[in-house]
Order: C-alpha cells, then sequence, then structure tokens
C-alpha cells in the first residue's frame, strides 16, 4: 500500500511538471510572437526628403569618433547625389519630350557629365542637419578584448531649389529655355515623391 500511495504522489507530481509551462518555454513563446523592438535613430519625418529638401541619413561605426562621423557623412552625401542625379535626369527628360524645335526634333539638353558636375558643385552645399553618436563596449575580433565602438548616426540635407537654378541656369546657356515650364515639370516631379 505504502509503494502505491508514493508511486501515485510521484506520478501526480511528474504530470503537474509537465503540464505547467517554464520560464524559457514561456520566453521563447514571448520571441516567436515579434522579438525585441529596435531603436532606429533619426527616422522620424523631419530626417526624410520632402518637396524642399534632400535628406539621407547615414551610419558608421568605428573605434575613432572623428572616423566613424566622417564615414556616416560622406555616405549620406553619396545617397543625395545618387537621389539627385536620378531626378535631374528624369525632370530633363520630361522637359525634353515637351520641347520640340521647328524641324521636330527633341532637344539634348543635359548630358551625364552636366549631371555630375552639378551634382558634385550641389552637394558641396549639403549640411549635416542633425547627429547623434553612441558608444557600446564590443569584442575586437583580432584581440579579443572589449573596445570602445563609436556608432555615429547623421541627417544630411540639401535645398532642392539651390539645385533647380544651377540646372535652369545650365539649361539657358545651351538653348532658349521656358523657365516656367521648366520649373512646373520640376515641381510636379518632386510632388511625386
Amino acid at each position: 500500500m505504502r509503494i502505491s500511495k508514493l508511486l501515485l504522489f510521484a506520478v501526480a507530481f511528474i504530470m503537474a511538471t509537465l503540464s505547467a509551462p517554464s520560464d524559457s518555454f514561456a520566453q521563447s513563446r514571448k520571441k516567436a510572437r515579434g522579438g525585441k523592438k529596435m531603436d532606429t535613430p533619426l527616422s522620424n519625418n523631419k530626417h526624410r526628403t520632402n518637396k524642399d529638401f534632400y535628406r539621407a541619413v547615414s551610419s558608421h561605426k568605428s573605434k575613432n569618433q572623428e572616423f566613424a562621423k566622417k564615414n556616416a557623412i560622406r555616405k549620406a552625401k553619396a545617397e543625395i547625389a545618387a537621389i539627385m542625379g536620378a531626378e535631374i535626369k528624369r525632370v530633363s527628360e520630361d522637359y525634353e519630350k515637351s520641347v520640340v524645335t521647328d524641324a521636330g526634333e527633341s532637344l539634348n539638353l543635359i548630358s551625364e557629365s552636366f549631371t555630375r558636375e552639378v551634382v558634385d558643385q550641389s552637394i558641396s552645399g549639403a549640411y549635416v542637419s542633425d547627429e547623434e553618436v553612441r558608444i557600446d563596449k564590443e569584442r575586437d575580433p583580432k584581440t579579443k578584448k572589449k573596445v570602445i565602438m563609436y556608432t555615429y548616426y547623421v541627417c544630411v540635407e540639401l535645398d532642392r531649389n539651390q539645385m533647380f537654378d544651377k540646372v535652369s541656369k545650365e539649361m539657358e546657356k545651351n538653348v532658349e529655355m521656358d523657365r516656367e515650364k521648366f520649373r512646373a515639370i520640376f515641381d510636379k516631379e518632386v510632388s511625386e515623391q
């Protein structure tokens, strides 16, 4: 009789243990439902391109804080340059389609080299509008020691009107152009973004 009570008690204990969820099980279920929310610096609307400004956010991680900042700025400027180059090309192609010479031929107003020149000149006017630095200790893969790492986040911006003025002035040199018509096409392209 005593063995059967002991056996019954052991079976009840094992059943209770198996049926109750453990902490690790509950934690794994929480992780599977969505994970941890990440904090993304400089990600609100004031850091996005709009009708008045080109904007780009970039980051760089380094042991050297100044190096991290310079590379983050360089990356953001490169992103703005790519956006500007594509936009200049789209706007000039749309304008060229709307303008036809007396002979019925379309004009080739903007070359790729001109686009690069305007982008290079304009990007020099870009500036850092917001920045954030984060400091973490990480294990260096080479030395296996913990080192301080700086992650620099920057938002670089450039006035769209500055770019428009440069493009339209250069186009005026090449051909008699309707500046108002070009402006309307430029504004239409900007509003679609």
